[in-house]
C-alpha cells in the first residue's frame, strides 16, 4: 500500500510541482516520505504517516480550510463505490445498490398501477449539465426527469437520481401494462370467437 502511494506521489511531482520539506527515509530506505505535494491552484495534498501502514490525506482547496478524508477500514467489494456522507462528514464509506434480500427491510409490494401513473405523469426533459455540474459532462445531451417533478425517483435529500426506484417503478409499470394487454387480448378473443347459431325451419302446411 505504502509503495503504491509513494509511486503515485513521485509520478505527480514530475508534472505538477515540487515537494515541500523532505522527511526521513523510512522502511530502510525503500520508501521516500514527504510532507506535502502542491498541485497548483490552491490545492495541496498532504500525507501523514500515522503508523507504518496507515496514512491520512488532507486536500486543501481553500487555503483556510483543511478536510481530512478518512478511508474505510477495509477494502470494498466488486461493484461498490467510495462515498462521502456530505457536509462536514469526511468519513468515506463503501456503497452500492445491493439487491440481495439480507440487505433489505421489506415493506410490501409496490402497486403496478400506482407505479405506471407515477411514470406517466413525469415529464421527460432533454438537457445538458451546466459546466462542472452533474456528471461533469456538459457536452452530452441527456434525457431525463427533474427532481421536483419525480420525487419518487430521487434519494439523498431528493436531489440525486435513485437507480433502485427508477428500475423498480419501470418494472412495475411494465407489469401494469402487461396486465392491461392481457385484459384487452381476452376481450378481443371473446369478440372474434365464432358463435354457434341454431337454424330454425318452419314447415307450412296448407290445407285447401
Amino acid at each position: 500500500m505504502r509503495r503504491v502511494l509513494s509511486a503515485l506521489i513521485l509520478l505527480l511531482v514530475g508534472t505538477t510541482g515540487a515537494y515541500a520539506q523532505e522527511r526521513q527515509l523510512i522502511d530502510r530506505g525503500l520508501v521516500v516520505n514527504r510532507d506535502a505535494l502542491f498541485l497548483g491552484a490552491g490545492v495541496e495534498l498532504v500525507m501523514e504517516g500515522t503508523t507504518n501502514d496507515a496514512f491520512e490525506f488532507t486536500m486543501r482547496i481553500d487555503p483556510t480550510v483543511d478536510v481530512t478524508w478518512e478511508l474505510p477500514a477495509s477494502g470494498g467489494t466488486a461493484g461498490q463505490q467510495l462515498q462521502t456522507g456530505g457536509g462536514n462528514d469526511a468519513v468515506l464509506s463503501w456503497a452500492s445498490a445491493g439487491s440481495t434480500r439480507d440487505l433489505k427491510v421489506l415493506a410490501g409490494l409496490l402497486t403496478p398501477q400506482d407505479a405506471l401513473q407515477a411514470v406517466l405523469s413525469a415529464p421527460i426533459h432533454r438537457f445538458r449539465y451546466k459546466a462542472g455540474m452533474g456528471t461533469q459532462d456538459s457536452v452530452t445531451e441527456y434525457a431525463g426527469i427533474l427532481a421536483n417533478e419525480a420525487p419518487w425517483a430521487m434519494h439523498f435529500g431528493g436531489t440525486i437520481l435513485n437507480p433502485v426506484n427508477t428500475a423498480g417503478y419501470a418494472f412495475a409499470s411494465i407489469q401494469a401494462l402487461q396486465a392491461e394487454i392481457e385484459t384487452l387480448k381476452a376481450q378481443i378473443a371473446q369478440m372474434t370467437t365464432p358463435v354457434k347459431r341454431r337454424t330454425w325451419r318452419t314447415l307450412w302446411i296448407w290445407k285447401e
